[in-house]
């Protein structure tokens, strides 16, 4: 009896077909048709879309995760068994996944590298290189799927100009009752993005943890948050302090956790100070976090229910956003 896994290769085999026959499409996969699709997720600030049933049935085309720029790991700034001296290129690259099979499509040097896993490998320098046919033709075809699903390449073509949009930083709550009321991925992106930090609170999966607990604390400014890392016999224990209350931060194994991180701390600064995550930064490696006071959640909860629900996520002790 095939495993899971050879069900789902054969099912992606029968939706992609063979190399060679890669027709019904008005474009091939180049490197060039490849770097259109990265431009379209810079141009539209998207990391990932999805199509139900696109290629016509379920399956991993279905969603896309966009990479589309080249970046650096740096695991001199991990944490526990995962610090070591060395820094790793990731190119640009898309993904796609069906837990446990992921397929990336890269950018190295100009030329397309094909990468295809069926063990669950999913980060891009995880993922083994592939130089099968059938695989490398089912992530041409998803690939081409989506290139025509993006309108490629007239989606590219230039767009009339909104309206300069007048900012005034000096108004916090406004800028996020302009979010709410009127705004997109495109304001959270562009107004309250990483390169600010004024009002949103920008958290990478490598970020180191006692700096969460620092931005938190430069965007609210209690007077008396902070953090420092305590070391232990199996790696460092983070200890929040607020308030004059030291709280260890409970992580489940030796090594540090965003996820435990975040949930540790809106719990102690509860219950005057609350941190939600922005839903529509939630598929990328970095994502955005709004620290305000219970009272100003309230009023927002008040005067924009709706909005609030639709853009912004509340932190359980059960929220895994980077695990």
């Amino acid at each position: 009896m095939p495993t899971p896994v050879e069900r789902l290769f054969a099912f992606l085999g029968r939706r992609a077909g063979d190399a060679a026959l890669q027709d019904g499409f008005n474009v091939r996969l180049t490197p060039q048709t490849l770097q259109q699709v990265f431009d379209y997720a810079i141009l539209f600030n998207t990391v990932g879309r999805g199509a139900s049933r696109l290629g016509g049935a379920p399956g991993p085309a279905e969603r896309i995760t966009f990479s589309p720029r080249p970046r650096q790991i740096d695991f001199n700034r991990a944490h526990g068994a995962y610090r070591r001296d060395e820094i790793v290129d990731v190119p640009a690259h898309l993904q796609w996944s069906a837990h446990p099979v992921f397929a990336f499509l890269g950018l190295v040097d100009g030329a397309l590298e094909y990468r295809f896993g069926t063990q669950g490998e999913a980060a891009y320098r995880l993922c083994p290189v592939t130089r099968h046919p059938e695989q490398i033709a089912q992530i041409e075809r998803m690939f081409l799927l989506w290139y025509e699903h993006l309108g490629l390449p007239d989606s590219l073509e230039p767009i009339p100009p909104k309206p300069a949009l007048e900012i005034d930083r000096s108004d916090k709550m406004e800028l996020i009752r302009h979010y709410l009321r009127e705004g997109d991925q495109g304001f959270l992106f562009d107004v309250l993005g990483d390169h600010h930090d004024d009002v949103v609170m920008w958290v990478d999966w490598r970020e180191s943890d006692d700096d969460i607990v620092h931005m938190c604390e430069r965007l609210i400014r209690t007077g008396d948050l902070s953090a420092d890392f305590v070391p232990n016999e199996a790696s460092a224990d983070l200890f929040i302090v607020h308030c004059g209350v030291r709280t260890r931060v409970p992580y489940k194994g030796a090594d540090a956790d965003r996820d435990t991180t975040l949930v540790t701390l809106n719990a102690v600064l509860a219950p005057g100070y609350e941190i939600r995550m922005c839903r529509e930064s939630g598929h990328s490696d970095t994502v955005a976090f709004l620290p305000l006071s219970a009272a100003q959640w309230r009023d927002l909860d008040i005067s924009l229910p709706r909005e609030v629900e639709e853009k912004f996520m509340r932190l359980s002790a059960g929220t895994a956003i980077f695990s």
